[in-house]
């Protein structure tokens, strides 16, 4: 009887292994597809980096610098910004090499920049 049950166990034993290979593997290969497709796109360049060959290195951010800013709104403007740059890099991961999703998480991403910029210089009495 014992040995039935010492049996069982490394029959269930090998059964997690093959799995936790199995799910090693697969992390490991949406690892290196992560690598070979995020640095068109992780300087936030937009779709266009990647139509462009990945050369395009301004951010829609850039103009918006915050400096005419008051102190109060640059602070917020800092949260913000970098916010919305996290919203725009998880969507376009979730796009993959989607062309037009990523075109339109850029067209959502650059819409909230401009429509938070212009709230806050209208809080600051700009």
């Amino acid at each position: 009887m014992q040995s039935i049950a010492k049996g069982e166990s490394i029959l269930l034993q090998n059964r997690f292994q093959s799995r936790l290979l199995v799910v090693a593997t697969l992390a490991l290969l949406a690892a290196a597809i992560l690598v070979w497709a995020v640095p068109a796109w992780a300087d936030n360049g937009g779709p266009s980096s990647i139509q462009n060959g990945g050369n395009r290195n301004d951010r829609a951010s850039d103009s918006y610098d915050g400096r005419d800013l008051p102190p109060k709104q640059q602070k917020e403007w800092a949260t913000v910004e970098e916010k919305l740059i996290g919203e725009n890099t998880d969507c376009m991961e979730d796009c993959g090499v989607g062309a037009d999703c990523q075109q339109r998480c850029w067209d959502v991403y650059t819409f909230q920049l401009d429509r938070e910029y212009r709230r806050l210089q209208h809080e600051a009495g700009q």
